[in-house]
């Protein structure tokens, strides 16, 4: 015998099996810690997406909610805009003059009733 060489041992079935079921047993354990490992994972991925799902709703709304308030805001303006056009115009200012002011045109007599009954 050599000296590199390791002395042969003898088969023996049942250390053989022992050996194998050992090999078996930590395959299916690092199976199951794969699996283990996937499932939370899969999990925590669900999860995030779940919850995303729920702020993009939330989102959606409040963006829906904006649009109808911009369109609003929008109509208001509008009408805004067409007060101040005719604000602008002469028989408005004149219109305010006689009824705020009390001012009258040349030549326009006013007319005052007497409030006291007599």
């Amino acid at each position: 015998m050599s000296l590199k060489q390791k002395p042969r041992r003898k088969k023996n079935k049942t250390y053989d099996n022992v050996v194998y079921l050992k090999q078996v047993a930590q395959r299916k354990k690092k199976r199951n810690t794969l699996l283990i490992i996937c499932g939370a994972i899969i999990l925590l991925g669900g999860s995030k997406m779940i919850s995303q799902y729920g702020e993009i709703r939330t989102q959606q709304k409040e963006y829906e909610r904006l649009q109808a308030q911009l369109e609003e805001t929008k109509l208001e303006n509008e009408e805004l805009t067409l007060e101040l056009q005719y604000m602008m115009t002469e028989d408005y200012i004149l219109s305010v003059a006689r009824e705020q002011l009390g001012l009258l045109k040349e030549n326009e007599i006013r007319f005052v009733e007497d409030s006291t009954g007599n």
